[in-house]
């Protein structure tokens, strides 16, 4: 992502089973009803994740899921953390 965001919205189920990264002052941000699950390290994403709306489920092994960065859940949204996934960010 460089300094940029990822917005992932809509009603569907997505998955991503890579690693991403992304320098402080960018974000992952995810709104809508749908589920994206996430199963790949992303220790060296550094921006925050805004999850607004729907679900975001990390899923695995791995350490540091959600990088460094604050996770911000707010309105509807849900987080699940399945699988020995690890998560090490700050949490609003």
């Amino acid at each position: 992502m460089g300094t940029g965001d990822l917005t992932v919205s809509g009603s569907a189920e997505s998955a991503y089973s890579g690693s991403f990264t992304g320098a402080a002052g960018s974000a992952l941000n995810k709104s809508g009803t749908g589920k994206l699950t996430l199963t790949g390290s992303s220790g060296s994403f550094a921006g925050n994740v805004n999850l607004s709306a729907g679900i975001i489920n990390v899923s695995g092994p791995a350490a540091n899921m959600l990088g460094t960065g604050t996770v911000t859940v707010t309105g509807t949204g849900n987080l699940e953390v399945q699988g020995g996934a690890t998560l090490s960010n700050a949490m609003t």
